[in-house]
């Protein structure tokens, strides 16, 4: 028995293995280059050559292993951000109008902690408009004015500015504005712990990409069950 004989014998095992591993890889790639995220609508046209290939050809195998594979890669997937995710530094850069633009928080992520935020700027303005906005979904957002902000006299050009605070239980982003028209967003602090968090991402990819997946993935297998049963239709009987 060759490679293939042997793969196609127990293609049950090897078509979900093959989809899996080609799955997760993409979205792994997509953590270290955020535009490879768009390889992910290869995933059912690469599940459906996968189980070609290796024969799984009745209808009943393709759509419910199919989802049940899409199933799995959810859960693996979010596992795998939400802990990437998790454990980031809460550091975030960026330049607008020639101005820099860094904040830090410390923690970035954890239960009920102090949450310290940092931000460094090269503004050479007047920074008494600028704010600080920490929001979470709607629910909270607290707006702290420059003159809570605890800065720091220039040094070296760059103006350093502190403010610590306790949050309640949620996931949240900073903003932080000059003037409303030079502003960095960054995500965090993340007040929950790592199991909320996981399930947050559950969630959050299945209604973003997996959802979609899903549904690609059958309306292809249908397709191409009814382009098998015209094709079979148009075959004239053997006559003897």
């Amino acid at each position: 028995m060759n490679l293939r004989e042997y793969l196609t014998k127990n293609n049950r095992v090897f078509v979900p293995l093959f989809s899996i591993i080609y799955s997760v890889a993409v979205f792994a790639l997509s953590l270290v280059n955020a535009y490879m995220i768009v390889l992910i609508f290869t995933i059912p046209v690469v599940m459906f050559v996968f189980m070609h290939y290796l024969k799984m050809y009745h209808f009943k195998p393709r759509l419910f292993g199919g989802l049940v594979i899409i199933l799995i890669v959810l859960l693996i997937v979010a596992g795998m951000y939400s802990t990437y995710f998790y454990d980031e530094n809460g550091i975030s850069k960026e330049t607008v109008k020639n101005t820099s633009l860094e904040t830090m928080i410390e923690p970035f992520s954890g239960v009920d902690k102090n949450y310290s935020i940092t931000i460094i700027t090269n503004y050479t303005g007047n920074l008494t408009s600028s704010s600080l906005v920490i929001s979470e979904d709607g629910a909270h957002n607290r707006t702290i004015p420059y003159s809570d902000l605890n800065a720091t006299p220039p040094v070296n050009g760059t103006i350093t500015m502190h403010y610590s605070t306790h949050l309640p239980s949620g996931l949240y982003d900073i903003n932080y504005s000059i003037n409303k028209s030079i502003y960095i967003d960054s995500p965090g602090p993340v007040n929950v712990g790592r199991s909320a968090f996981y399930g947050y991402y559950i969630y959050a990819l299945g209604a973003e990409y997996i959802a979609a997946l899903g549904i690609l993935y059958v309306i292809g297998i249908i397709v191409a069950y009814f382009l098998g049963r015209s094709n079979t239709l148009k075959v004239p009987p053997n006559r003897k």
